[in-house]
């Protein structure tokens, strides 16, 4: 009887971890949508506040004037609007660019599907995913608001949906370019390396021309050296012949006359 006490007290402890684990792995989201009314009436009026203002500005006018502001000019211009919206002014000027850039393949949105009434939520412990469908004269796409645990907009961005042969053209172009760019720069390499033949003979080339150029300096030294031999034997023969001619008319030096140029008789 013991044992069997001892066992059931076992298996009731067992049971209890196991649905206290179970209770603590239980996920709670953010936002309950069936009961937290108030903070899904705060997000969808965020979203349509933040939307409207950035399509204010997603233009060319508007993409102009935000270039030529600082941070604190680009925060004056939004200063009125911050009393109606939790976002800083860096992700407001991220989303009017985002959705800028989207426009060049949305075209002229003609409607905004959901706007005040989100068509997707995606709602989890630390986050809100909000998504509006966009209507555009060349694509659809969506605007997507991502909101943190204090329901503050962390992110806003414009996104277009293509179809599946724009995708299939955009990856074969994509592909196309990569490969080739790669046989490019494969050829340029093959082109790198053939050259390389062509180093000895350059390397050759020099090598003579610096033995050619070493060579006729030491021929211009030589010269040189045997010039002024032949000037100072010369001198020496210039002396003894003023000597002999001094001798010859009693003189007693070589001072009185000068031997302009001695001339060999064969």
């Amino acid at each position: 009887m013991k044992m069997r006490k001892r066992l059931s007290i076992l298996l009731m402890l067992i049971c209890c971890v196991f649905t206290l684990t179970a209770c603590n792995g239980e996920k709670k989201l953010l936002i309950d949508p069936t009961v937290d009314t108030s903070k899904v009436e705060l997000v969808t009026s965020q979203t349509e506040n933040i939307y409207n203002l950035i399509s204010i500005f997603a233009n060319e006018d508007g993409m102009e004037l935000l270039s030529n502001c600082n941070d604190d000019e680009v925060a004056y211009i939004f200063a009125d609007f911050k009393d109606y919206m939790k976002i800083e002014d860096d992700v407001l000027v991220d989303g009017i660019n985002s959705l800028y850039k989207a426009g060049e393949n949305l075209g002229e949105i003609t409607s905004a599907d959901g706007i005040g009434d989100a068509s997707t939520w995606d709602i989890k412990e630390d986050e809100v995913i909000v998504s509006y469908q966009l209507q555009g004269t060349k694509h659809d796409g969506y605007i997507e608001f991502i909101f943190d645990k204090n329901l503050h907009v962390t992110s806003v961005t414009a996104n277009v949906e293509y179809s599946t042969a724009e995708l299939m053209e955009k990856a074969g172009t994509n592909t196309a370019i990569g490969m080739g760019t790669v046989f490019v720069m494969l050829i340029i390499i093959s082109l790198i390396i053939s050259l390389f033949r062509f180093i000895p003979k350059i390397q050759e080339a020099f090598q003579k021309k610096e033995n050619k150029t070493t060579e006729s300096v030491d021929k211009t030294i030589t010269d040189i050296i045997t010039r002024e031999e032949d000037e100072t034997d010369d001198l020496e023969l210039v002396a003894v012949i003023a000597a002999a001619i001094a001798a010859s008319e009693g003189a007693s030096s070589t001072d009185g006359f000068v031997v302009r140029s001695i001339r060999r008789i064969r």
